[in-house]
């Protein structure tokens, strides 16, 4: 007789308890990718680092950000 057939035959209130569930949304987060920066997000980031490439294009950025901060 094994254990599983010894813990079977008892009684529900002597039984042991199942396995305690695990958590497993660490692995289930490690399978799925994540989701897509959205296309408007990617072009005005991308153009923002093309512009900063460049003296003019940093100049220009500067310009704007002044602009916001002292209107």
């Amino acid at each position: 007789m094994s254990a599983s057939d010894a813990a079977s035959t008892l009684p529900p209130a002597v039984r042991p308890a199942p396995p305690v569930h695990e958590d497993v949304g660490a692995a289930v987060a490690a399978v799925i990718p994540p989701r897509r920066v959205p296309l408007q997000k990617r072009l005005f980031w991308s153009t923002v680092l093309l512009l900063l490439r460049f003296p003019r294009g940093r100049a220009w950025l500067a310009s704007r950000q002044r602009r916001q901060l002292h209107p």
